[in-house]
């Protein structure tokens, strides 16, 4: 169990953009929380027109494996409960300053073992969002998923640093996370630039050269959560040849924004459940090192 405080974490997460707080969940919830990811991937494989969606807009499978799922929230809301561990509001509230919501409903990764893909530096330089009423944009200029649009920070013409600082990326830990099974690599601290998309063309390789010596590895246990600003640079390497027992890398992600956080010309999105409600703390989990 940790020893750190909560606002010792809040100070780790705004000096490097990532903090990894252990032991937020039991082994035991781990086992219910994979017994249901096992079942949604079971149903989203059985039905690949879920909601209409594209095929590739819901699910990636290569090589008979499931790697990635989206919407895994919507498809469980049993799982959804998980983003209500009472440590996570409080974190959540603590670092970005005020009540805070879910901007989205969680997605699957799982870099199985074998599998040779690997992700180069980027940040997570979009936000998910849908046009007002009355307003129309226009669809190729934007990558559209799941009926919503994804808008990079260089299509923002109100765009503000400050709204770097008001959502960050909760990623569930369920399995050990280690360097062999293609752990999270991040640069520390990268998450204080300007999004590259708003810099000149050659900006985001001159940083990583300059940078990359200071690469952090994201080691952790399961049942950990990892927390970091959508704005730091991270990346990850193949999960081959791997011991026994870190065959599988899975976690789910969604994106916890400040209450209050509004995008002008935007609008959050309104066809998820759960999505833009306050977060309220739900009770029932065996381990809350926050008080």
């Amino acid at each position: 169990m940790s020893m750190n405080t909560l606002d010792q974490y809040v100070a780790q997460f705004k000096k490097d953009g990532i903090v990894t707080i252990e032991g937020v969940f039991t082994s035991d919830e781990m086992v219910t929380l994979r017994d249901l990811l096992d079942k949604t991937i079971e149903q989203a494989e059985a039905d690949l027109n879920w909601r209409g969606h594209p095929p590739e807009q819901q699910i990636h499978i290569m090589n008979g494996e499931v790697h990635v799922l989206w919407e895994v929230y919507e498809r469980c809301p049993e799982a959804a409960r998980f983003t209500l561990h009472p440590d996570l509001i409080r974190f959540g509230e603590a670092a970005l300053g005020g009540p805070v919501a879910r901007t989205n409903v969680g997605t699957m990764f799982d870099k199985v073992a074998g599998c040779g893909n690997s992700i180069d530096w980027h940040q997570d330089d979009f936000f998910q969002l849908t046009p007002p009423p009355g307003v129309t944009v226009d669809p190729s200029e934007y990558w559209k998923q799941l009926g919503n649009y994804h808008v990079r920070s260089n299509q923002l013409e109100a765009w503000t640093d400050d709204f770097i600082s008001q959502v960050m990326t909760v990623r569930i830990n369920i399995d050990d996370q280690r360097e062999e099974n293609g752990a999270l690599r991040v640069l520390p601290g990268s998450h204080k630039q300007t999004p590259f998309h708003r810099q000149d063309s050659g900006a985001q390789a001159i940083y990583v050269a300059e940078h990359e010596k200071n690469e952090l590895i994201g080691i952790a246990d399961e049942g950990s959560v990892t927390i970091y600003s959508q704005n730091l640079l991270h990346s990850s390497r193949p999960n081959q040849n791997v011991p026994e027992g870190l065959q599988r890398r899975r976690v789910i992600t969604h994106r916890v924004r400040l209450e209050s956080m509004r995008i002008p010309g935007w609008d959050w999105p309104s066809n998820w459940h759960g999505v833009n409600e306050r977060l309220v703390p739900a009770d029932g989990f065996a381990n809350q090192l926050f008080s």
